[in-house]
């Protein structure tokens, strides 16, 4: 059966060549002590493979040497990815990862999506909390991708019982130091968000960032639940005011109005 190339899974293997090109100018080194076991790229994908898997360190599958015994134990990986998480070397191969596609040139920053997901964690763990509103008990993160879905910024979590509209502000703190270390430019960009995140300070952070934000949220109006976008900038809808003309409070009540009388003129439509 001929592969599917139009699906990209999820790299758990990297061949020497792409290591040495994107991943080992960025990894922090020993100075002190004997050389490792085993080479730094099959070590990188152990670690990989481990956060794929998602089990536990000492159930991950490790291959053996000539003696038929593994030939690196597992705690070695361990400390060797938390000293790369300590040393800051995983945030430079992101910020690596980012600017590479940036410089080929891959991103698409006129528009850029976020949204926060919440992870169940049934066996426990750090940074642990239970949401009523999903019914599990795990964390949960807020990212920012752009228009091709590439992932442009680091996470923000959190104990799955937090209220992911204050962490936004955070999230867009690390989404402006990224842009500015690979020299994007995010004026004018379209931030979309769905309707958690609608709140003054949120749409006053992003305004200030010199972006646009599309909150997208539910009006009710009799016999009718319509999907609006409240306060999209790129698509002004006509006789309505926008945001900055006046109160946010006021634009809604006009959208309301207007709905109102749209159903009303087809319900006459009808009765006729």
């Amino acid at each position: 059966m001929a592969a599917n190339h139009g699906r990209q899974a999820i790299p758990t293997k990297l061949t020497v060549e792409q290591f040495e090109q994107f991943i080992l100018p960025h990894l922090g080194r020993g100075r002190r002590g004997p050389p490792p076991t085993l080479p730094l790229q099959k070590m990188f994908n152990y670690v990989l493979k481990a956060l794929y898997m998602g089990c536990q360190w000492k159930m991950l599958p490790i291959e053996t040497n000539a003696l038929g015994l593994p030939e690196i134990h597992h705690t070695r990986i361990y400390r060797i990815m938390r000293r790369w998480q300590a040393d800051g070397s995983i945030d430079r191969v992101f910020a690596g990862s980012v600017d590479q596609l940036h410089r080929d040139p891959r991103l698409d920053l006129s528009t850029i999506h976020g949204d926060g997901t919440t992870t169940a964690a049934k066996k426990g763990g750090d940074n642990l909390g239970y949401s009523g509103h999903k019914h599990l008990k795990g964390d949960k993160v807020v990212a920012f991708c752009d228009r091709k879905c590439n992932i442009i910024a680091p996470f923000v979590s959190a104990p799955g019982n937090r209220n992911e509209s204050p962490l936004l502000r955070d999230a867009l703190s690390k989404l402006t130091a990224m842009a500015r270390a690979i020299g994007a430019d995010l004026q004018g960009s379209t931030v979309s968000l769905d309707g958690v995140y609608d709140c003054r300070e949120n749409r006053r952070a992003i305004f200030n960032r010199g972006m646009r934000p599309a909150l997208f949220g539910w009006v009710r109006v009799p016999l009718l639940w319509t999907h609006l976008s409240i306060f999209d900038a790129n698509r002004p809808a006509e006789g309505v005011p926008q945001v900055d003309e006046v109160g946010d409070d006021d634009a809604l009540a006009l959208l309301r109005g207007d709905l109102l009388r749209q159903q009303g003129g087809a319900n006459a439509s009808l009765d006729a």
